[in-house]
């Protein structure tokens, strides 16, 4: 047994059952280490690359942390962009987001009805609720105003009429 495991030859050493080699594949362990050294590399290549980024962010007046979801999705649609390219592009973006934001605000601004003041309502055209208003002194007067100008039904003899059929 002890010749077997002397001369280093695996068939002499299978011989006995009690005796076994390790076994150890080598090009595992290789890969292994490469792999490791290969993906702390891509990890620091990433680092510089996020800090060079960030550096150009920073020119843009963009901090990085707060657009961390865009550039990821930048990133995703052009896997081999340039920082110097993607720090335009997301400066355009947002750019772009933010010239939209004003101009729907612009249009909800000039879409609101504007507010008369009570003391204009007499200007208004002579069908308009407010300028009836502003006309009746009481409020029997507004009512009978109203009436008139069909803006109410009246149900002063308990039948109730339409404004436009008369009936």
């Amino acid at each position: 047994m002890l010749d077997a495991l002397r001369s280093g030859v695996v068939s002499e050493i299978e011989k006995y059952s009690d005796l076994t080699l390790p076994t150890v594949d080598v090009d595992s362990i290789v890969e292994e280490l490469y792999e490791n050294v290969e993906q702390e590399l891509e990890e620091n290549i990433s680092e510089v690359e996020d800090t060079e980024l960030k550096s150009l962010l920073k020119i843009f007046g963009l901090d990085f942390k707060d657009y961390a979801t865009e550039i990821a999705l930048l990133k995703d649609e052009h896997p081999d962009i340039d920082n110097t390219v993607l720090a335009r592009k997301l400066a355009a973006q947002i750019e772009t987001s933010s010239q939209s934001l004003k101009s729907i605000k612009a249009k909800e601004a000039t879409s609101e009805s504007k507010v008369v003041p009570f003391n204009k309502w007499s200007r208004l055209a002579h069908d308009d609720l407010r300028y009836i208003h502003s006309q009746s002194k009481t409020t029997s007067e507004l009512h009978k105003n109203l009436v008139e100008k069909g803006g109410i039904v009246s149900l002063s003899d308990g039948v109730p009429r339409h404004p436009c059929s008369g009936k």
